[in-house]
C-alpha cells in the first residue's frame, strides 16, 4: 500500500510537470508568437509605430520596410502609425519656440485604421499620403460681419466630406456654397497651406466658381468671401450740405476693380487701394450716366463677382453697398 502511494505521487508530480513543459498549461498572456510587418509608401526619413490599444509595442525607421515582431498569442489586433517629423521653431507673436510639422498639412495614413491578425503571421501595411483642405471665411455685411462669417462656414458643403479634412492625395473635391439670406458669396482666395503661400500652379484669385472644383495636389486652404446684398444708400453730401462729387461703392477689398459700364463701354473704373474698402468714381459734377451698370471684378483682374442692375441714371453722390 505503500509503494502505491508513493508512486502514485511520483506519477502525478511527472504528469504535471509535463504537462507545463509542453504548454498545456501556458498562460496566454505569456505566451507569444512572430509577426512580419511589410510595409511600403512612405518616404525614408520617417518612425512607423505599432501600437495596441494604447500601448507602443515597437518602432522602427520606414527604410527598414520589413520587420519581425514578437507579440502575445491572444493579441488580435494591431494598429501602424507614421506621425509627422516635428521641429522647433520661433513663433514672434509669442516670442516662444513652438513645435510644429515639417511638413504643414500632410500626412501617411494606412489603408486600414486596424490589422486583424487573426489566423496570419504576415500584414502588409501600405502608407497613402494625404493632404489637408482648410477653410476659411471673411464676410463684410453691415453690422453683422462676424455672425455672418460664422454662418457661411458652417454652411458650406464638400463632397466627399472629411471629419479632419484630409483627403487622399489627387483627390477632387467638390466645394458648394449654399444661397444665404441676407449675403452672397463674393470669391474665392486659394492658398499653398504647405508654405502658406501661393504656389505657381495655384491662382491666388481662382474665381468665383459655384460650386468650386479642387484638386489636391498639395495641402490647401480656402479663404471664401462673402458680401452683403446690393443696396443703394442715402446720397452722400460733404458737410457743408452740397452733394459729393463721386459714385461710391462701399464695402468692397483691396484689389477690387469697380467698372461703370453704359451702353456697352466703359466709361468709368476704380480699384480698390491697399487698406482700402471702398471706390470712389468721378463722373464730373454735371455728368450723369444714362443705363448704366455697375460691375465688379475680383482681384485677380478678371473675374466678375457682380453685375448691378442697369440704372436708368447714376449721377455724383450716389452710393452703394455691396
Amino acid at each position: 500500500m505503500k509503494k502505491w502511494f508513493l508512486g502514485a505521487i511520483f506519477g502525478l508530480v511527472v504528469g504535471v510537470s509535463i504537462a507545463f513543459s509542453i504548454g498545456l498549461f501556458a498562460s496566454p498572456e505569456t505566451a507569444t508568437r512572430s509577426v512580419t510587418i511589410s510595409v511600403s509608401g512612405l518616404p525614408s526619413d520617417r518612425t512607423v509605430d505599432v501600437w495596441n490599444g494604447s500601448e507602443k509595442l515597437a518602432s522602427f525607421p520606414s527604410d527598414q520596410t520589413v520587420q519581425q515582431l514578437v507579440v502575445s498569442s491572444n493579441l488580435d489586433k494591431l494598429v501602424v502609425k507614421s506621425e509627422p517629423i516635428q521641429r522647433q521653431v520661433y513663433n514672434e507673436q509669442t516670442g516662444r519656440e513652438v513645435t510644429t510639422s515639417t511638413e504643414p498639412g500632410i500626412r501617411y495614413f494606412t489603408e486600414k485604421s486596424e490589422y486583424d491578425l487573426s489566423g496570419t503571421a504576415n500584414l502588409n501595411i501600405v502608407f497613402k499620403k494625404q493632404y489637408n483642405l482648410g477653410l476659411g471665411t471673411s464676410a463684410t455685411v453691415r453690422g453683422t460681419n462676424m455672425e455672418a462669417s460664422t454662418s457661411a462656414l458652417e454652411q458650406i458643403q464638400f463632397n466627399p466630406a472629411s471629419r479632419n479634412g484630409f483627403y487622399d492625395a489627387g483627390t477632387t473635391v467638390i466645394v458648394t456654397v449654399p444661397k444665404m439670406v441676407g449675403m452672397q458669396f463674393a470669391y474665392w482666395v486659394i492658398k499653398d497651406a504647405g508654405s502658406d503661400e501661393v504656389s505657381a500652379d495655384i491662382r491666388e484669385f481662382s474665381s468665383a466658381d459655384n460650386p468650386l472644383h479642387i484638386t489636391l495636389d498639395q495641402p490647401t486652404y480656402l479663404f471664401s468671401h462673402f458680401v452683403g446684398e446690393w443696396e443703394q444708400l442715402p446720397a452722400q453730401k460733404e458737410s457743408d450740405g452740397k452733394v459729393n462729387d463721386d459714385i461710391v461703392v462701399q464695402n468692397l477689398v483691396e484689389g477690387q476693380k469697380v467698372t461703370i459700364i453704359q451702353d456697352g463701354n466703359s466709361v468709368l473704373e476704380k480699384t480698390v487701394e491697399i487698406g482700402g474698402t471702398e471706390a470712389k468714381l468721378q463722373p464730373g459734377t454735371d455728368k450723369q450716366l444714362n443705363n448704366a451698370q455697375i460691375i465688379i471684378t475680383a482681384p485677380d483682374g478678371k473675374t466678375v463677382i457682380f453685375e448691378s442692375p442697369v440704372y436708368d441714371n447714376l449721377q455724383p453722390g450716389d452710393r452703394f453697398f455691396f
